[in-house]
This record gives structure tokens, C-alpha cells and sequence, in this order.
């Protein structure tokens, strides 16, 4: 069955690539090549596979309900067989259409919550009650936002996040610039200080890549002061980000929360040898394609991992198929058509 789908993302973020856009534009375009018809109704650019209708609520709070009503609006007007939210909004007058929130993360339900974190949670608590199904993108997240949330695992559905196919071609195999690499915008919870306080006196060269999430600061002073041999990057293309991958051995991720962490897939599909932090979604994906798991507070088991990971043959899992974006669309398609609404 062929559907018309409204994929709302009504935010426009803080100008950093995030994974949320991206999995939003990589959704739209597969969703499409599938054969469904796709609107996506926020304040992004043109969109592929997509017609896209600009809206926002990057507004004062005062000024969202009568945003939220125009939304609904729009949205009638598109007449959808499927509405999937992609951020924390009301919408009113669409009828009964089946509406399926997205929450991408929960740190709203973690110490790691930024402020208005409870009210964030009422807010989920509330409208996952309301609305058809949630869905989340690991099985770990759906476990915390059940718990969190207090609901039924059956109203919770998995869809992944994915990798496009320029990700699984063969690399080139150039010369190797950086020991490490670490791609994250930098937020408190990501671990970036951790991962350079492990590194003392390794003289190890180590790549960051990301945005300033308020914690960018912090880490080049951290780099400074421990004498590490760091380079900074930002808003690389998808070009020069796997070439990075590819002039790197090894892939760090020391987050201390994710809900899902799509460098771990760039990595592993470049075949990069990745050590992570021991965190419940990284345990779920080395089980499916591989990785170390570490505890980023003990150095000498951070070091450990690292050198272990530098004897490694590069190697593309064959499992990592399965986490292609055009799979991603086909398996949220078939889950959301067995869903009772």
C-alpha cells in the first residue's frame, strides 16, 4: 500500500548538523523511491523526494498555540494517510488521522537533560497516550522510554538510523593522518573531556568533528592543557567526512548517552575498528556489527582497547546491510502498517 506521508519537523535546531535532520532527509528520500508521496512540513531547505512546506515553531512560547493551529492546517489541507512528528508539537485540527511521534532520544527522562527536561517529559507522557504509536531509534531507547514513560512496549516501534550507499563503498585505503577520530557535536554528555584526559601522555593524534553545543570550549582547552595533539573540523561534507574516516585507525565514541549514534555506523562501514563507551545502544550495536566496549573513566582500559584496535585489519561488517537508509524507510513502512491506529 502506497502512502501519502507528512513527515512534521516544525524546529529548525541551532545551524549544526544533527542527526535528527539528517535522518529526516535521508527518510524522506527513501520513503520516496519506495513509491509513497512525501510532505515535509518545517523550516528546512528543499528537501529530495520530498515537497516541502515552510513552518516553524522557532517561536516564543506565547505564540505556539496559534502556530500549532496553522500546522494543523497545513496538514489537512495535505490530507495524509500517515503523520509522523519529529519533535515535540500539539496539533490540532487534523481529524483523526494516525499520528506517530518521534522521539529521538530521552534525555528529557536522564541527568543529562537540558532545562525545561520535566516539563519535556509531561509533555511526552501526555501526548504518547494520545497519539497512535511512538516510535525510537534502538531498542535500548525504547526499553528507557517505556520505563520513563511508563507505557506498554507494544506502544513503542524501533526504526534504526541508517547510512547512505556512498557509505559502503570500498575506501581507497590512503595514508593514515590521525590515530583517533571522534565525530559528535560538542555537548556536555558527549565525553569529549574524558576521551582527552584518557589520552595523557600517549602522544596519540586524535580528530574531532562537530558543532559547538556549548562544550567546544572546554575541550580545546582540555587539548591544551594535557598537551594532546587534537585538530578541530565542522560541517564537512559527506565527501570529506568518509574521507577522515578513511585517514583515521580508529573510531572513539565516549558518549555518555545516545540514543542511537550514527558515527558508530559511519565508522564500522568504513571498516574503522570503533571503542565505545559502555552505554546500552553501543552494546546493541556491537552486538550487531562489531566494537569494543569500554568503561571511559578507566584509562588503562581506554588504552587498552585502543591499541588492541590499532592491530585490527580493516574490515566492513557483512551485517552493516541492514542498516542502509533504503532498509530504514522499507522497515518503518511495514512497522507502521501493522500497527493498529
Amino acid at each position: 500500500m502506497k502512502h501519502r506521508i507528512c513527515l512534521f519537523s516544525p524546529y529548525g535546531g541551532s545551524g549544526n548538523v544533527s542527526g535528527i535532520e539528517v535522518r529526516l532527509r535521508k527518510v524522506a528520500k527513501h520513503l520516496h523511491a519506495l513509491g509513497h508521496e512525501v510532505h515535509v512540513v518545517g523550516p528546512h531547505a528543499l528537501i529530495e523526494g520530498a515537497t516541502t512546506h515552510r513552518f516553524s515553531l522557532d517561536v516564543p512560547l506565547w505564540r505556539r498555540p496559534s502556530k500549532s493551529l496553522q500546522a494543523g492546517r497545513i496538514i489537512r489541507k495535505l490530507d495524509p494517510t500517515v503523520v509522523i512528528l519529529e519533535g515535540p508539537a500539539i496539533l490540532w485540527g487534523i481529524g483523526r488521522r494516525p499520528v506517530f511521534q518521534m522521539i529521538h532520544d530521552s534525555k528529557f527522562a536522564t541527568k543529562h537533560r537540558r532545562r525545561g527536561g520535566r516539563l519535556l517529559w509531561l509533555y511526552y507522557f501526555v501526548m504518547c497516550r494520545i497519539y497512535s504509536r511512538t516510535i525510537t531509534v534502538s531498542n535500548a531507547e525504547r526499553r528507557r522510554i517505556a520505563s520513563s514513560l511508563w507505557l506498554r512496549s507494544d506502544k513503542l516501534l524501533v526504526s534504526y538510523n541508517g547510512i547512505g550507499d556512498n557509505w559502503l563503498e570500498v575506501p581507497e585505503r590512503p595514508e593514515k593522518t590521525f590515530d583517533l577520530l571522534y565525530v559528535s557535536n560538542f555537548a556536555p554528555h558527549k565525553g569529549h573531556t574524558r576521551l582527552i584526559k584518557a589520552l595523557v601522555g600517549e602522544g596519540l593524534s586524535v580528530a574531532f568533528v562537530g558543532g559547538d553545543l556549548g562544550a567546544l570550549a572546554d575541550a580545546q582547552q582540555a587539548t591544551a592543557d594535557f598537551g594532546i595533539n587534537a585538530s578541530y573540523f565542522r560541517n564537512l561534507s559527506d565527501a570529506d567526512l568518509i574521507a577522515l574516516y578513511d585517514r583515521s585507525r580508529v573510531f572513539a565514541f565516549p558518549s555518555h548517552l545516545e540514543g542511537f549514534g550514527i558515527p558508530f555506523l559511519e565508522a564500522r562501514a568504513r571498516g574503522l575498528p570503533v571503542v565505545a563507551s559502555d552505554i546500552e545502544v553501543f552494546r546493541e550495536l556491537a552486538d550487531k556489527i562489531g566494537g569494543a566496549i569500554v568503561d571511559f573513566d578507566d584509562q588503562a582500559a581506554v588504552l587498552s582497547a585502543i591499541a588492541k584496535a590499532m592491530e585490527e585489519a580493516r574490515a566492513q561488517p557483512k551485517t552493516i546491510g541492514q542498516f542502509t537508509w533504503r532498509e530504514i524507510a522499507r522497515d518503518l513502512m511495514a512497522a507502521i502498517s501493522r500497527s493498529p491506529v
